[in-house]
């Protein structure tokens, strides 16, 4: 009985890990999203290569 516990806790745990980087990286996404389209408006072409070589890299 105390094992079906210990491994409910620990699925628990791993969905709750799961949940938790998902948000991070959307938060993730959201924030470069909003400083690409920040540098394309101040024509900061410096900024929008490195930024959308990051862009790219999260969605892989």
């Amino acid at each position: 009985m105390e094992k079906q516990g210990v491994r409910e806790r620990h699925l628990f745990s791993l969905f709750a890990e799961m949940i938790l980087d998902k948000a991070v990286k959307e938060y993730e996404k959201k924030r470069i999203y909003e400083r690409i389209n920040h540098a394309l408006e101040t024509r900061d072409k410096e900024a929008f290569l490195q930024l959308s070589e990051h862009w790219r890299k999260l969605l892989e």
